[in-house]
């Protein structure tokens, strides 16, 4: 099944991008990267393209079953695995790596301490290779953004996507001054 939200999350692939992967895929007579399915609820988490492409052309793919809790531990699993995978626009990796951090944050529970904030803002820049500014930075943006996507559903993918160009700046005024103690909501 498809959960339009899951897909939505990431901005889609360009045109050119799409033709290469299915170029690959006819290339190699088969998907390598298997598709992943929230167990629980028979929900493909990644690999639409792939899988879209297959069933065309009428190759097997394999499968991966996931577990998850909830759909927030989709949308975080989506967010690390995808960065790893594409080569995101710059707008793309700095909201993803903000959402990262608001949810690690967010994920400890009740008021959290700004040593803790560090740690994880610390975490995530070392995993990144990026200083730990630019995380705290990439969380405003993503709150920012996620904010405008409130008044606008599609104004997320509209930025996201590069449609949209808003200066990151105004973004970032967008989420306020308190945005390393809130729990992004997408």
């Amino acid at each position: 099944h498809v959960n339009r939200k899951f897909k939505s999350f990431m901005p889609p692939l360009s045109p050119d991008e799409f033709a290469k992967l299915e170029a690959n895929i006819l290339a190699d007579k088969k998907v390598i990267s298997p598709v992943v399915i929230w167990r629980q609820r028979d929900i493909v988490v990644d690999g639409y393209h792939r899988r879209d492409i297959a069933e065309k052309h009428g190759l097997k793919y394999d499968l991966v079953f996931l577990d998850f809790e909830n759909e927030d531990q989709v949308l975080d699993w989506i967010a690390d695995h995808q960065v790893g995978q594409r080569n995101l626009q710059p707008q793309q990796k700095q909201y993803y790596l903000g959402r990262s951090y608001l949810r690690k944050v967010g994920s400890q529970g009740g008021d959290v301490s700004s040593e803790e904030r560090v740690n994880v803002a610390e975490k995530i820049a070392e995993e990144a290779g990026v200083s730990v500014g630019t995380v705290m930075n990439a969380s405003k943006y993503a709150q920012g953004v996620d904010r405008l996507a409130d008044f606008d559903p599609n104004a997320r993918t509209a930025i996201l996507s590069g449609d949209a160009e808003p200066k990151i700046a105004d973004v970032i005024a967008v989420a306020g001054d308190d945005v390393p103690n809130r729990v992004a909501k997408t």
